[in-house]
């Protein structure tokens, strides 16, 4: 349950206006939602005729003069009335009505008859609200409660805006008369955070019945920064404009009969903001973690401020008030996986799949966590639930066979996730292990390539993969299935890649090199000289300076291969043509030192990929 009072220090802001949009607006969203009456001086939410109340109650009013009249607080049912707007949407929440009293002719009387200080100094009035507000949510469990409270500075003001609520969304219109009423106002229930009962109030500003008019000589943008500054407001505030139409006259609730005009969504905004810091309602619990999430994405650990007390004591509520829900659980664990809170993760992650979610991305999640625990057996395990989904996305599948112990690569082939991949799929997935992977993930994709490895030429629409899967061939030995899949392309691309990969794979093949093999890779090399992109990759000038000593110049040989040396990047792996793998900036060194033996004569170098054949995968 979630309190929030709409509170106006002067009248004529359409503040109670905006509580009844407001309240039906969450109702439509599925909350169940109870009003309050407690502007007791101008009482009227009961008179909105499209709240079809079911029937007339007794109220606010009424419920206190019950407890003056016997000591005993009263039943709360008999007070509140439930009403039945025409939503348009069958998911719709409830709304409840706690009037501010019920017959007209005796309301004043019982109003005025009322000593609210004489209440809480001598008849228990903070006991008696603090029970009212109880039986709220024993009786009806409302998402939300919303307070219509008194103007001004007044007894009952201060049971509305620092007793009962969570969060206060304070309306004003920008002139010098309310911001001195203000200002003590919000200095006091900012008090409530360092006074006895630790109490932290969300503050919600709206500037309300704003003229839509042009600023030329910025009078409001002056009392907008005015407000800002004395008021100490932490964000804009959110405006409601001055709204000319006849449907006022009607107390027509706009968010339901006229949900696309301007004041419809101004007071979904309101709602919006108010939903978003209550940590109870599950948007607003996603939109805190959303918070999060954008934190530590864009700054370091040791740089973001996710881990404070405040956030931690926001994360346990968060836990407690959706321990059934399994995307925030999910949103929860990845926090605590990045916090390095790894067994605790791990649960969340566990909670998360035993409330069956929807989720693929918790088992990969979860078999990391358990990874980096330590746990491998036990990672790759749930690495395979991933892998017996159906039609998990590239990234998921990539993620949960990296995560696969050796001894079960052979299950692998079986699983649904890959019969189920087209040659396309298939090709990207297996290039992407291959060449973005060390070790024993390669045996694996070995594994998966061996359907691939035929006498016909695998027809692929995508030019890019179909460069890749030839680099692979080359890389594991295939030589002639190199050849003739490059073959295919060289007539559509006319590249210098396509056609230096053809002539390696020539000389793969038939483990000679001629210099008709790479007389054309020199050719579109030179002739494109201006292209100075490519001339900065240390790869294409590795390529260049191999290509220069097939044609037998090896003074150009050498002054490519020394400055392919220059245009080594970051810690980013390379491309070498010496071994048809990707390599760190150590193995470059090597591979280029190796290849400088060889343009000086050193007949026993040889480039590493001619060592390989097709039983033999090269491993790093």
């Amino acid at each position: 349950m979630y309190i929030t009072t709409f509170y106006s220090f002067k009248g004529g802001v359409g503040r109670s206006m905006a509580l009844v949009n407001a309240g039906v607006e969450l109702a439509r969203r599925g909350r169940r939602v109870l009003l309050i009456d407690f502007d007791l001086e101008a009482p009227g939410i009961d008179t909105f005729n499209s709240l079809n109340l079911e029937k007339p109650t007794l109220g606010l009013v009424d419920f206190v003069n019950s407890y003056l009249t016997t000591g005993i607080s009263d039943e709360f049912e008999k007070y509140v009335v439930e009403c039945k707007p025409d939503f348009p949407d069958k998911d719709a929440g409830n709304i409840w009505l706690m009037p501010a009293g019920g017959k007209e002719h005796s309301f004043a009387n019982l109003s005025q008859s009322i000593d609210w200080w004489d209440l809480y100094t001598k008849r228990d009035g903070f006991l008696l609200m603090e029970d009212l507000k109880q039986q709220w949510k024993d009786k009806l469990n409302p998402d939300y409660v919303l307070i219509d409270s008194r103007t001004g500075h007044t007894d009952v003001g201060g049971i509305c805006t620092r007793q009962l609520p969570d969060a206060v969304t304070i309306f004003y219109f920008p002139n010098e008369q309310n911001l001195r009423g203000l200002r003590k106002l919000v200095k006091d229930i900012r008090s409530e955070k360092d006074a006895p009962r630790n109490k932290e109030i969300q503050l919600h500003f709206v500037m309300s019945n704003v003229p839509d008019l042009d600023d030329e000589h910025q009078i409001l943008e002056k009392e907008i920064s005015k407000f800002k500054l004395q008021l100490e407001l932490e964000r804009e505030p959110l405006i409601v404009h001055r709204y000319d139409s006849l449907s006022l006259l009607n107390q027509a609730i706009f968010t339901l009969s006229r949900p696309n005009s301007r004041l419809a969504k101004e007071y979904c905004n309101i709602v919006d903001q108010v939903v978003n810091v209550n940590l109870e309602d599950r948007d607003g619990a996603l939109n805190f973690l959303n918070k999060l999430k954008l934190d530590m994405q864009h700054n370091p650990p040791w740089e973001t401020e996710s881990w404070t007390p405040n956030n931690k004591k926001s994360l346990d509520k968060i836990e407690a008030a959706h321990n059934k829900d399994p995307e925030i659980l999910y949103q929860l664990g990845r926090f605590y996986f990045r916090e390095r809170e790894l067994e605790r993760s791990i649960s969340l992650y566990q909670n998360a799949i035993d409330m069956r979610t929807s989720n693929p991305n918790v088992y990969l999640d979860q078999a990391r966590a358990l990874s980096e625990l330590g746990d491998k057996e036990k990672a790759s395990q749930v690495a395979f639930q991933v892998l017996d989904l159906k039609n998990p996305s590239f990234r998921l599948l990539v993620g949960a066979l990296r995560l696969i112990q050796s001894e079960t690569f052979i299950q692998v082939p079986k699983c649904k996730s890959v019969i189920s991949l087209n040659i396309e799929q298939r090709v990207q997935l297996i290039t992407e292990l291959y060449f973005s992977e060390r070790g024993t993930i390669r045996s694996l994709a070995n594994l998966l390539v061996q359907p691939l490895i035929s006498d016909e030429i695998i027809s692929i629409s995508d030019k890019h993969l179909q460069q890749e899967l030839g680099l692979l061939y080359i890389s594991i030995g295939k030589f002639q299935l190199a050849k003739r899949l490059f073959d295919d392309l060289a007539p559509a691309t006319l590249e210098i890649t396509t056609t230096f990969n053809l002539a390696m794979a020539a000389w793969g093949e038939s483990r000679n090199h001629t210099k008709l093999d790479f007389e054309n890779v020199i050719k579109i090399h030179e002739a494109n000289q201006e292209d100075e992109d490519r001339h900065d990759s240390a790869n294409y000038l590795q390529c260049i300076g191999l290509a220069y000593w097939a044609m037998g110049d090896g003074t150009k040989a050498l002054e490519y291969a020394e400055k392919s040396l220059q245009f080594l990047v970051g810690y980013r792996p390379t491309f070498s043509c010496w071994r048809y793998l990707y390599v760190n900036h150590h193995e470059f060194k090597t591979d280029i030192n190796e290849f400088k033996r060889l343009v000086e004569g050193d007949e026993t170098m040889q480039p590493v990929f001619l060592k390989n054949t097709s039983n033999q995968l090269p491993f790093q």
